[in-house]
């Protein structure tokens, strides 16, 4: 290819000629090593779920023979159950779950009458085409809670 084509090449595109294939490229390394260690993460999680379960195996707990027993005791065996998986692995899911997950509050509309006030302008006041907030704080009502009521006079 002669140089002027990739200067033209260039002054049309405003990049390398191979700048796509490198950033193909450099994503794709990005990624490989973001999987490997993600891979390691859940191989860590595997090992200590499955630690975990052979805790939790229940077991048939065994009696002495104290003469014959009843037909209906033959199938109830007393179980011995196992730990739970320890708050350490359930409060590491946790985290991971609720990383993204972001509180929205349930925000009403509020009308344009409601919000702004009208200003009445100039030396005889008829002007009126300036308007300012009139509520400057809007709260959600689940966020107000139980407010107490001033205008009750019976508490002390």
């Amino acid at each position: 290819m002669p140089k002027m084509s990739i200067l033209n090449y260039v002054k049309r595109h405003s990049c390398r000629l191979d700048y796509e294939e490198r950033l193909r490229k450099s994503k794709r390394r990005n990624h490989k090593l973001y999987k490997k260690k993600r891979y390691s993460e859940k191989v860590e999680m595997r090992k200590l779920l499955k630690q975990h379960e052979e805790k939790e195996q229940k077991g048939a707990q065994e009696r002495p023979d104290q003469g014959t027993v009843p037909a209906y005791f033959l199938d109830r065996q007393q179980q011995t159950t196992g730990t739970v998986l320890s708050n350490m692995i359930k409060q590491e899911r946790k985290e991971k779950a609720g990383k993204y997950q972001i509180l929205i509050p349930k925000v009403h509309a509020v009308s344009d009458v409601e919000a702004f006030k009208v200003a009445k302008t100039g030396k005889t006041r008829r002007k009126g085409w300036k308007e300012w907030p009139q509520n400057l704080l809007m709260l959600a009502n689940h966020s107000l809670g139980s407010l107490p009521n001033l205008n009750d006079a019976s508490d002390p």
